[in-house]
């Protein structure tokens, strides 16, 4: 009964938590961008939906593994409270780094973080108010048990289990820092999560149109009016290409603008392109293609 205690009463503390780092997540954005470069996000009922859907599943086999391991009541002493912090750390880790990789939804960083944090500090205000004072060694009251069990948390680092858990907590968040820094990990991981999400039944499904022909991060593709049997494909870094359709290996450099775009990452480069309602027509605006692009170099 009283492991059933503790693993229920984890599962409310991590509950609670997600919706305060939810009703936070502005606050926490501005921390996070203290150290980290990671853009703003939602942090709505699909947000709340799916950080509830995958952390609290995580949680559940972290802390009923957890009561097993360690039979005490959750606030029965500070080591306790402390090993259950760490055992939150890993089930969060798990569970975001799931909801990062295998899921089509949006990864509330600033929720998550927010919800991890929280967590943390209902665990400890937990013992301080519910602890035993003779487990603090001399400190008594509110004050006390706080110290103890934040002292108690700070020593189980000393043990080679507990850097686990704080490794398998960090990977979500650095693989949500190499997302937005690294091209080529966002891409991966992208082409990962379709493949994870994407089922062939139903009325639409992907295919790989583009099979030989090698290009450097494309970004839109459209099919070419008045040419059924070619497509134009845009790259990030400027270039516009007209290729066959079906792919057969090869490409036609239609416009490099690559100077101007300047740098590209994160939201900066060619993004998009349109053709003029006319293109395919005689006339001037025959040939006309629109192209949405940031420009962004050390100069300007």
């Amino acid at each position: 009964m009283q492991r059933l205690a503790s693993v229920l009463t984890s599962l409310g503390i991590v509950a609670f938590a997600i919706l305060l780092g939810a009703a936070a997540s502005g606050v926490t954005h501005q921390l996070i961008r203290l150290a980290l470069p990671l853009p703003d996000g939602p942090a709505g009922r699909d947000e709340i939906t799916a950080a509830l859907s995958h952390l609290l599943p995580a949680a559940l086999i972290a802390f009923v593994a957890a009561a097993w391991l360690f039979p005490q009541g959750l606030f029965s002493s500070a080591e306790r409270v402390a090993k259950q912090v760490y055992t939150w750390g890993t089930a969060w880790g798990a569970g975001s780094l799931y909801l990062f990789l295998m899921t089509s939804d949006v990864f509330p960083h600033q929720l998550l973080v927010g919800a991890f944090l929280i967590g943390i500090v209902l665990f400890w205000l937990g013992y301080a108010l519910l602890g035993d004072d003779r487990d603090v060694a001399g400190r008594t009251g509110l004050g006390g048990r706080l110290l103890a069990v934040i002292g108690a948390t700070l020593r189980l680092l000393l043990k080679p289990l507990s850097w686990l858990a704080v490794v398998v907590t960090l990977a979500p968040l650095v693989a949500a820092v190499l997302y937005v820094v690294d091209q080529d990990f966002r891409d991966a991981v992208a082409e990962f999560r379709v493949r994870q999400n994407v089922s062939v039944e139903g009325d639409w499904m992907t295919v790989p149109i583009n099979t030989k022909t090698q290009l450097l991060q494309p970004i839109a593709i459209r099919m070419e009016p008045g040419r059924e049997v070619s497509m134009l494909v845009l790259e990030r870094a400027g270039r516009l290409y007209r290729m066959d359709y079906p792919d057969n290996g090869t490409k036609e450099l239609l416009i490099d603008f690559a100077k101007v775009v300047g740098e590209v990452n994160l939201e900066k480069g060619a993004l998009g392109f349109d053709f003029d309602p006319r293109y395919g027509q005689q006339g001037a605006a025959a040939g006309f293609v629109y192209v949405y692009y940031t420009s962004y170099t050390p100069e300007k």
